[in-house]
Parts: C-alpha cells; structure tokens; sequence
C-alpha cells in the first residue's frame, strides 16, 4: 500500500502525530511493536503539568505552551483529564516572603490564562498563594503557606489512548499493533519516499512480512530505538542522531484512601517530587538514574523510598506499602549531577534526506503541540 506518511512508535507521541496528519487528510498508517501507549507513555506520573512549575527556570515558551495543551486536553477529552489542585509547601522550600510569589503568580494568570483560554477554549483556575483557612485538604494544613495551582490528571491512560485510536480509526487511518519494523529504507534515487518492511499477523493470527510504501516516516518509538533497531534504518545519517537516554521511575502505593491534589517537596539539592493520585492510593515521582545501571536498581529505589519518606511523613512511604514500581525511559542532553538530568525543553525533530523525521520528545503534556509541529514540518519537506 501507499501512504502520505507511516509513523514507527505508538506511543502518546506517536499517536498524536499520527492523528493529526490523518484528520488533515492524509492517508497514514501508525506501525507500533507493542500494544498502544504501552511504553513510557504509560509509566507516566499522571500529573499533566500545565506549565507553572517551568517558571522557577524562567522558561517562559514552555510554560505557555504547556498550559495551552493541558487547557485542549481538558476541553477534548473531559473523562480522560481532568483538573487537579497542585500544592508546594513554602517554608520548606526556602520561601521567607510570599508577597514576591503573589505578585508572580498575578502576572502569570493574567497571561497564561488569556493564551490558554484563547487557544484551548478550556480552563484555568491560576496560581495563588494559599493559607491554612483557604485549605480543604486536612493533611495539607500543617503544611501552610502553600503554593497552589492547576495542572491536569490522567485519570485514565488507556483511555485517552483508546480515544485516539478511535478518532485515528475514523480518518481512515490504519493501526497494526504487535508489528515489528524489520527495516526502513529510502527508495530508489528514481522514485521518492520510504519503504517499510514489518511483520504482522493476518486475521487467521499468521505471522509474515509485509511492505509499505509512504512519502514520509516518523519515527517515535523513544527508547525502543536501540542500536541493534538503528540497524535497521537505512539512512547513515540517523545512526549518529541517537539521544541519551535515562531511566524514570515512579512508586505507586496502596493507601485505604486515594488522594486528589498533588503535592511536591524540594530536595536538598533542589529537585522536586511530587505526591499524585492513584487508584491504589498515591505514587511518588519521579527519580533518574543512569540507564543500563539495573545492578544498581535495588539501591536506587530504597534510596528513593528514604528521600521520599523524609519529604512526606504525611504518607506511608514504605517497602511494605509499596504497590509497584513504574519504570520508563527518557532522552536527556546530559547529567547535572546525580539523579539530576538535564532534560530536552522541547521536542526535537530530526530530518534525513527530507524523508525520514525523527522525533525526540519528552513530555505527555504537549502531544498536541508535537503533533501540530509534526504536521507543519511534513508539509513542508512534501511541497
């Protein structure tokens, strides 16, 4: 068959860009090894942040953009995402004065909100400094002052990515999931495009290989693409694009009750954790460390429960407590110090040879906004 565009990797990301060509009306086929949203997508902390906690490091555009993607996520898809009140304690934090935090907080409302409300048509409850008598949250009282502001949970993962799915379906988009990429080739100086060769079941459940042709490939799949899959690419170029690659690790704990805000401590070294809700109870996010170092796991996640049980005594942060343990991988720049990853501040696309885009990104919030770049970038490498 032939297709204006075939997208490697069924992830959030990969999703989403499949999605958006196809309600643009291109003829796209979305190739994923596993199930949809299986990867890292699905490891996610479930906090969508909506941009506040990017101001701290002045990085205002990806503030703005966050916040514009979590206000469509709230409009489009109201039973997958939905509001959820964010809290960071102050005196812990090395605030003395909040007044300088007020005044911030006013100034980033009055432009967030209009940026938000006029692209994303959703909503947008601000970031205000809060006391003890504005609280309705018991276990946070002790905690005041606090920092308060909205951001997103994903209620349900699978869900949104089931909805996606169905909206891709509805373009005429074509999915093939549990098919592995076999190669990915440019096709002969006389002809454009790109050849991809995969393997997929038949409706009988037989397993045999099969070949596309499109104008375009985007390849998504994060961390999936490891040397022995760069192999299978066949643009020289992309062997040297490889980014580096962390692990991200959440802990989700079994508690009698489930939370509904989020909360964050800051660290010695001035990381944040977040406390976020769970259908179980609670989870803790998120730790880095070094990928390829699984000898070293044990010891990492018992030094994470430790940091995690100092920050918030509110909680049962405790072997004993402790439900799973969510494991996903990440592209950073580089190390900061350890544990402390300096990570990509936007998606990154790389194009080979005006047929092959590959797509680093980082964060569930902006999907949309990848997707929409995405969009723009491949019409015009076609035109």
């Amino acid at each position: 068959m032939k297709f204006d565009a075939v997208v490697i990797g069924g992830g959030i990301t990969g999703l989403g860009i499949a999605l958006g060509w196809a309600r643009a009306g291109q003829k796209v086929q979305l190739i994923e090894e596993r199930k949809l949203g299986a990867g890292t997508s699905a490891n996610s902390h479930r906090i969508i942040h909506g941009g506040f906690r990017f101001l701290p490091k002045l990085k205002l555009g990806l503030a703005t953009e966050s916040a514009v993607c979590l206000s469509q996520l709230l409009n489009l898809y109201p039973e997958q995402v939905i509001p959820i009140n964010c809290f960071l304690p102050l005196r812990d934090s090395g605030f003395k004065f909040t007044w300088p935090l007020s005044v911030g907080c006013q100034l980033y409302n009055h432009t967030v909100r209009r940026l938000a409300l006029l692209k994303g048509k959703g909503v947008f409850s601000g970031a205000q400094v809060v006391g003890k008598d504005q609280l309705r949250e018991p276990i946070l009282e002790s905690l005041s002052p606090l920092m308060r502001w909205s951001d997103g949970y994903l209620v349900d993962h699978f869900g949104l990515i089931r909805r996606l799915k169905e909206e891709f379906q509805s373009f005429s988009g074509v999915v093939d999931e549990e098919s592995r990429v076999i190669s990915v080739r440019q096709m002969d100086r006389k002809q454009d495009g790109i050849v991809v060769r995969y393997e997929s079941a038949d409706l009988n459940g037989e397993i045999g290989e099969r070949e596309n042709l499109a104008r375009l490939a985007f390849i998504a799949i994060g961390r999936s693409l490891s040397q022995a899959s760069l192999e299978l690419i066949d643009f020289s170029p992309f062997k040297e694009l490889a980014p580096r690659w962390c692990q991200a690790v959440n802990l989700v704990f079994r508690s009698e009750k489930s939370i509904d805000f989020g909360l964050a401590g800051k660290l010695a070294d001035g990381r944040l954790l977040f406390v976020g809700p769970r259908p179980e109870g609670f989870a803790l996010g998120t730790a880095y460390w070094a990928e390829g170092e699984t000898s070293k796991q044990d010891f990492e996640i018992e030094r994470f429960l430790e940091q995690g049980a100092e920050l918030f005594p509110q909680f049962d942060i405790s072997q004993a407590n402790l439900a799973r343990v969510e494991l996903g991988q990440l592209p950073i720049k580089d190390w900061l110090s350890e544990g402390q990853p300096a990570f990509l501040d936007e998606t990154t696309f790389q194009v080979i040879d005006n047929a092959l885009i590959h797509v680093i990104a980082t964060k569930y919030t902006t999907f949309l906004s990848t997707a929409d770049r995405a969009g723009k970038l491949g019409r015009r490498l076609l035109s």
